[in-house]
């Protein structure tokens, strides 16, 4: 039985992946430098290791059958410092990226998924934006993923077998991020701007569907290139947030705001060290965004089956759900 070794298991995208994989009964293991997760103890092998750590991965036992699933990255829902972010990215998103490849590839070529991003993009020549499209990041987290890319195709040069993934705006329950502040104002029956009129679709993605693409991946016996994972069909910003505001009971209204003068100050703010939005994510929040979605289609047999209106009523619910257990005594 194949053993399945995921590195930033106790991550959101790999919490969902690992439970995915334990009906099978598989042997899993974790590398990750948080702790586990109590429900998965005795369930998974864990060992707590930071991957930029030479010697401490080489600790790590690899199994001949081993299939690595790479989904541990520096991202902006961090701690992210005021100067020098292309370094601290680049630190763990470039620098660990080549340890696992080496790590993974001390017996024989590896076997491994990789979990980038559409930031690697940059603005869209044209929608949707093909896996093909020139990569033209914004900023520091999407350089170190492109950087990262390279060096997963390298290794595909040296035998590797490595897919990529893109995916959207990761959404479910139990993931915040920058959707934390738009739930606490619907939460409060404040108004919710948006950057731009809010005509644009913005695409995201359930994380479910990114577990399902990343088997599937596996399945089709890892090919060697990229694809984007995107929801079938986003709706315009605006609609999508006054159904949502609808449905989860807000008294909220959706206040659209010109984009340039928002995007100025989203941009002096995060200047001072005050961010509400990365240069990454203010810069594509008022045009069209979607992925092709095609390759993903056509030669992994995937679709998505979550549409981005009950991903955000799910997260928002998951929200409140938080909330009230946090505020029990």
């Amino acid at each position: 039985m194949q053993t399945h070794v995921v590195i930033g298991g106790c991550g959101f995208t790999g919490g969902h992946l690992i439970r995915k994989l334990l009906p099978t009964g598989a042997p899993i293991v974790v590398i990750d430098t948080a702790e586990l997760p109590k429900e998965l103890a005795g369930k998974v092998v864990h060992h707590r290791v930071d991957v930029r750590d030479r010697t401490a991965l080489d600790g790590v036992p690899l199994a001949s059958d081993a299939i690595v699933y790479h989904l541990a990255a520096r991202q902006f829902h961090g701690d992210v410092p005021k100067r020098n972010q292309d370094a601290w990215f680049a630190d763990v998103n470039v620098r660990g990226t080549a340890e696992v490849l080496r790590w993974a590839s001390r017996e024989q070529p590896p076997r491994l998924i990789y979990l980038s991003t559409d930031m690697v993009y940059g603005i869209p020549d044209a929608i949707p934006v093909s896996t093909r499209h020139p990569k033209r990041p914004l900023g520091p987290y999407g350089r170190s993923k492109a950087e990262a890319e390279t060096l997963c195709e390298q290794a595909r040069g040296d035998g590797a077998q490595v897919t990529i993934l893109r995916p959207r705006m990761i959404v479910g329950p139990g993931r915040f991020g920058i959707l934390t502040r738009l739930f606490r104002l619907m939460d409060m029956g404040l108004p919710v701007p948006t950057i731009g009129p809010g005509n644009n679709r913005y695409q995201m993605i359930a994380v479910e569907d990114v577990v399902d693409a990343i088997l599937l991946a596996v399945e089709k016996g890892f090919p060697g290139q990229a694809f984007n994972l995107g929801s079938g069909d986003a709706p315009p910003v605006r609609q999508l947030l006054q159904n949502t505001i609808r449905r989860i009971g807000s008294r909220s209204i959706v206040v659209p705001v010109p984009a340039a003068p928002l995007k100025w100050l989203l941009g002096a703010l995060d200047r001072c060290g005050l961010t509400l939005l990365h240069r990454e994510q203010y810069r594509i929040a008022d045009l069209q965004y979607m992925v092709d979605i095609s390759d993903s289609r056509n030669i992994l047999g995937w679709r998505p089956d979550r549409n981005d209106e009950d991903m955000l009523v799910d997260a928002y619910n998951h929200y409140r759900h938080e909330l009230e257990s946090a505020s029990r005594p």
